[in-house]
């Protein structure tokens, strides 16, 4: 199992927002320490310029708009650290990216 960068960023975000704002109004020592614990869980997946200018081309070509760019940026980096599936709720965010990345979402 990969996790990247971004969803670790994402996590900190909603895990440290206030309540009253749709998040979870933890403390940010128990998210890090969190993000820890996760980093020793999974593999993290290399962030490299590769990734950058495949996500350029996938939002280009899939015409891409919005918040929907952080998820071809997700998958754009873990094609390219050779993962073949992603698990996710939200398998309809991803699925316009299949063409270009020959990914399957579970």
């Amino acid at each position: 199992m990969v996790i990247c960068h971004q969803v670790l960023a994402e996590f900190w975000v909603v895990a440290t927002r206030p309540e009253t704002a749709n998040g979870l109004g933890n403390p940010v020592g128990a998210v890090d320490e969190e993000i820890t614990r996760l980093i020793g869980l999974f593999t993290l997946a290399p962030e490299t310029p590769l990734a950058f200018s495949r996500w350029r081309k996938v939002v280009v070509q899939a015409n891409v708009t919005g918040v929907r760019a952080h998820d071809a940026r997700l998958a754009c980096t873990y094609a390219l650290a050779g993962c073949d599936s992603i698990y996710t709720f939200n398998t309809s965010d991803f699925k316009s990216f299949l063409g270009d990345l020959t990914m399957t979402f579970a």
